[in-house]
């Protein structure tokens, strides 16, 4: 039954999406103009549509829990905080030394010094980072799925699942006039595919951490969304070097799983006897 409805859910979302982002991508249509932008945002919105839907019909929280799970800190805890920025900021600055020690490359800071340049500046940056992404997706991918698929597998294999799904997801985007400039369409797409697994292992690993916390779900998606989008362009280098360093942490992460979840059986096989 679990299994049938992340199944349906996903269907739903996937099928919203790529109708209307493939139907932009036919026609290349420059989706940073208006109105093609806004219809580009209303694909965007499926995940976190369907999942509402989705928790509303199938009373996947109490009341009271889903208020907890999408506005306490206190639920995530700073030290899972201070865990999150550390797993997050690993990657960026690795990549980017990597970059520029072996290839040569330096940090385009044109972006940074434009979002800073202004307050309105930074609230626009701010507020599209927590809106795409977090807001838009975060009660589908996480609040729902992830959530229903962690009460029948276990954390690696939810997060490889929820993570091909994804990276599925966004695939139109690719083709869209005016989003994305790709030098090397396989690469790149092997190396997006791998690096969502691994975040979605990633946030898999802190929703379960945090009690099924979708605000950190959101946190962590948010700021990775940032960490990248100061710094545009990202060249494929730094690219591949981030996502390398980030299955790295992700299988540490897999591995401390492990460990606490054979510690807690043997604690629980020695309070039975």
């Amino acid at each position: 039954m679990i299994r049938n409805k992340a199944i349906l859910f996903f269907i739903c979302t996937l099928l919203f999406s790529w109708l209307i982002w493939f139907s932009l991508a036919i026609t290349q249509v420059n989706v940073k103009q208006p109105p093609w932008f806004y219809i580009m945002m209303i694909g965007g919105l499926s995940p976190s549509l369907f999942g509402l839907i989705f928790i509303t019909k199938t009373k996947t929280y109490t009341k009271k829990e889903f208020m907890t799970s999408t506005l306490s800190f206190h639920q995530i805890g700073i030290k899972n905080i201070l865990c999150i920025l550390m797993v997050l900021f690993i990657p960026f600055i690795g990549s980017v030394m990597i970059d520029y020690f072996i290839f040569g490359n330096s940090l385009n800071y044109d972006i940074f010094f434009y979002t800073f340049s202004s307050p309105k500046n930074i609230c626009l940056f701010v507020l599209t980072f927590i809106y795409a992404g977090p807001l838009s997706e975060e009660f589908g991918w996480r609040g729902f799925a992830t959530k229903s698929l962690l009460s029948k597998y276990n954390l690696l294999k939810t997060g490889i699942i929820i993570g091909i799904i994804w990276s599925l997801w966004h695939y139109p985007l690719f083709f869209l006039n005016g989003q994305y400039t790709i030098d090397s369409y396989p690469v790149f797409i092997i190396n997006r595919l791998l690096k969502e697994v691994s975040l979605a292992i990633i946030i898999t690993f802190f929703f379960k951490k945090t009690n099924n916390s979708i605000l950190c779900a959101m946190l962590i998606h948010s700021l990775s969304n940032i960490f990248v989008n100061l710094f545009l362009p990202v060249r494929m280098t730094r690219n591949i070097a981030h996502t390398c360093i980030l299955i790295i942490i992700t299988v540490s992460l897999v591995l401390i799983e492990k460990k606490i979840t054979l510690r807690s059986t043997l604690e629980g096989k020695y309070n039975d006897i």
